[in-house]
């Protein structure tokens, strides 16, 4: 079904429910051109009779939703495919501002997470027990909650993030980009950029011990755990990975040592607040400046003499999520208003 640019509103574009037929919503011309503005009246979609991938919504803007859970969108039991797609200020009074899943397998691909708010956890995405979603080039960007001001995962072992971003969320709690409460996620080429939390600038982890790998974590925020914060016997593999120039004690925190025990290797750890030295197991760790290219501009590519490049390092790897991106530096800028020694 293909979709004129326009936006929609009233309450017959709303609360949008497939039955259980694997529809296919696609805009009809570019990106953003369709928006289905919900005003504050409900949600966008309401999936949950076990629409399959087949399913498939392409090319909209779900905005201004609003639900107890999920304000953009509710997946139950079901596993469209949603491409291409944003979710902006959509508000959830419990979870998921922008989408609550439960019992679900949605892949996401191109989509867009940007000012959603919920109260409890999951400002952007909340996953309930026994979902598995597969998330690839997905962007968190300013959104707010309790925990996971980002995304939150709860009890929900194989969900796969794959080329995912988190810049500017934050959470009161746990996890300004990412929470995790029993739930041993793959992580794989991830950027966490000035997310703040209490606990868990860039990730908090509860019970949890999920695969981390090319991740740069810098310059997010919080009391314990600028970089990861670790709790209730969370050890997650930690590899190829920048964890730099966080506000938050230590790199990689744990709030139980010798019940926590994360595995950091082949990593670069630099200029966090307090202590560098990750708790856990570490071995094969950088402990110098990875040389981003301009920080306070958002650029976390590499400069061109960069330790994190493969010919930097003694393993011939490149370290972190992002390649070389400029030429020499001297050193990486700190962005305007930090002191220069807060990071040490």
């Amino acid at each position: 079904m293909l979709v004129a640019p326009a936006t929609y509103t009233g309450e017959l574009n709303r609360d949008l429910d497939f039955g259980g037929q694997n529809i296919v919503l696609v805009a009809s011309a570019a990106r953003d051109s369709v928006v289905i503005d919900c005003e504050g009246l409900g949600r966008g979609l309401y999936l949950h009779s076990g629409e399959t991938g087949a399913a498939v919504i392409d090319g909209l803007v779900i905005q201004n939703g609003f639900a107890n859970r999920g304000g953009g969108a509710y997946v139950d039991g079901a596993s469209p495919t949603i491409r291409n797609t944003t979710f902006r200020n959509n508000q959830a009074s419990l979870d998921g501002g922008g989408l609550y899943m439960r019992d679900a397998s949605p892949t996401l691909s191109e989509v867009t997470f940007e000012s959603n708010v919920s109260s409890i956890s999951g400002g952007g995405i909340m996953c309930d027990p026994s979902s598995a979603p597969s998330l690839s080039h997905v962007h968190f960007a300013e959104n707010q909650s309790g925990s996971g001001a980002g995304m939150s995962l709860i009890f929900s072992d194989d969900a796969s993030l794959f080329e995912v971003t988190f810049l500017a969320n934050e959470a009161s709690s746990y996890g300004g980009g990412l929470y995790c409460g029993g739930a041993d996620v793959s992580l794989d080429e991830a950027t966490f950029i000035a997310n703040r939390s209490r606990e868990g600038g860039a990730i908090a982890l509860s019970t949890s011990s999920p695969s981390i790998s090319h991740a740069t974590i810098v310059n997010n925020e919080s009391v314990d755990g600028g970089g990861i914060y670790c709790a209730n016997g969370s050890s997650p593999t930690i590899r190829t990975s920048i964890i730099a120039l966080n506000l938050g004690e230590g790199s990689v925190y744990c709030a139980d040592e010798g019940t926590s025990e994360p595995d950091t290797r082949r990593c670069c750890l630099y200029g966090n607040f307090i202590s560098d030295v990750p708790c856990g197991t570490s071995d094969n760790v950088l402990y110098e400046d990875p040389l981003l290219c301009d920080l306070p501009g958002g650029d976390v590519t590499l400069c061109s003499n960069s330790p994190c490049l493969p010919t930097g390092n003694p393993w011939g790897l490149r370290i972190g999520d992002r390649g070389e991106g400029c030429v020499d530096c001297d050193s990486t800028r700190l962005p305007i208003g930090r002191p220069a020694d807060a990071a040490r």
